[in-house]
């Protein structure tokens, strides 16, 4: 089977990934700072949503950054006026996603 976009790349990797490993038995150093954060964001909103709040992200006027790709013209010059309307972000232009 020949994955195709990225979605069916991610599952893929998901469900072939193996048995779960204990992450309290894990040494991070400085540079997992990132992994750190993110695992802290994660835990901090499994919490809050435990206790009954909404989950982050869930409000489309959080969002000004937005995935785009694009093949534009050779003779197109100023991509930012290109494809404007299209990396735009506005509260009408939420799509949610799991």
């Amino acid at each position: 089977m020949r994955i195709k976009n990225f979605q069916a790349q991610d599952m893929g990797i998901t469900e072939s990934m193996g048995h779960l490993f204990d992450r309290t038995k894990e040494t991070l150093g400085t540079t997992d700072v990132v992994i750190v954060a993110v695992r802290k964001r994660l835990i901090d909103a499994a919490r809050a949503v435990a206790k009954g709040k909404d989950a982050p992200g869930l409000d489309p006027k959080e969002y000004a950054l937005r995935p785009f790709s694009a093949l534009l013209p050779r003779g197109v010059n100023d991509w930012e006026a290109a494809v404007g309307d299209a990396i735009e972000t506005r509260p009408e232009t939420f799509r949610f996603s799991v």
